[in-house]
């Protein structure tokens, strides 16, 4: 069991890592791209944003933990959930249950993970100054070199799921019988 979650994990983590590789080979991993100077997403509990503010001296590794935690906040985010729940209530109604996918299957699953990417881009960048989705997975990639637990990370697994073609097939299949 552990030997297929981890598979499945490093499938996921290649299927992240790739996602933005059309856009263009990386130039340089510049640290800058994603320093946390930007507007968080984070709020605390009583309704006001938190100030996440280092004089502008965030390392790689502080940079990259405040994208992954606004990240987390965002998977949660009501914007995105009612984006996924449109697009899944408007094109649910063409799957079926079985084992043969239709290749209809494949081009929505695309629009999909790229509806997905680009919302957390935008808002990514709207809240993390000059966030960019290239330099974050480098990093990404880099730091799961070393520590393969930060796939275990809550924003990862999720972000996993959005990448993953079974878990959207399920997703449309249990929004067209719900729909029923």
């Amino acid at each position: 069991r552990r030997e297929k979650s981890t598979a499945k994990k490093e499938s996921a983590a290649s299927s992240l890592l790739s996602c933005k590789a059309q856009m263009s080979k990386l130039e340089s991993l510049d640290v800058e791209t994603f320093a946390a100077d930007g507007a968080p997403l984070l709020e605390e509990e009583d309704g006001e944003e938190m100030i996440m503010d280092d004089g502008g001296s965030a390392s790689k590794a502080d940079a990259f933990t405040v994208a992954l935690g606004e990240l987390e906040v965002l998977m949660m985010d009501e914007g995105l959930t009612s984006r996924v729940d449109a697009f899944t209530s408007e094109h649910c109604g063409i799957f079926e249950a079985g084992d043969e996918n239709k290749l209809e299957y494949t081009t929505l699953f695309a629009e999909y993970t790229s509806m997905v990417e680009a919302y957390i881009e935008q808002q990514l960048g709207a809240s993390v100054a000059s966030f960019d989705m290239q330099s974050f997975c480098a990093t990404l990639s880099e730091r799961v070199a070393s520590d393969e637990s930060l796939l275990d990370h809550p924003a990862l697994e999720m972000l996993f799921a959005y990448s993953d073609f079974e878990a959207f097939k399920a997703l449309m299949l249990s929004t067209r019988e719900g729909s029923a």
